[in-house]
């Protein structure tokens, strides 16, 4: 799959599929096309979480950048946040990668009530849902 860098006139640079530029930018004029490369380039490549929550989860290889081919370019942006106890894929790519082990307990931030755990100390208590505005917010916020 053949990602893109691109860069706005907010001089951010977003990494994207070709096929999903326009979910993002209405118009071409809207973005320049800084390079084209194949999205196995980034393999292994080290990331700064946005949330530093679970940073700790770093030394065991979590916040770097796998490959796997469940990722379609009919939707998302072609780069996708694992998060393997919320999905089948997303635990197997982090099992294969050693990123998680079958036999640790597993890390979760969700209680059984579907609210934000206190080791998410920005949102503990909220309902997940609920929380998505705020965390949308959160996030430009430290972008």
């Amino acid at each position: 799959m053949d990602l893109f860098s691109t860069d706005n006139a907010n001089d951010k640079t977003y990494i994207m599929m070709e096929a999903r530029l326009g979910a993002l930018f209405k118009a071409e004029s809207e973005f320049t096309l800084l390079d084209k490369f194949p999205g196995k380039v980034l393999k292994g490549k080290k990331y700064k979480p946005l949330f530093q929550y679970f940073s700790k989860c770093g030394e065991t290889g979590a916040f770097q950048v796998v490959l796997d081919n469940y990722v379609k370019e009919e939707e998302g942006t072609g780069v996708v946040h694992q998060a393997p106890y919320f999905g089948a894929d997303d635990y197997r790519v982090c099992a294969d990668y050693n990123i998680i082990q079958k036999d640790q307990a597993p890390i979760c931030p969700v209680d059984a009530s579907g609210c934000f755990t206190a080791e998410v100390t920005d949102f503990a208590g909220q309902y997940v849902k609920v929380s998505d505005i705020t965390d949308t917010w959160f996030c430009k916020e430290r972008a």
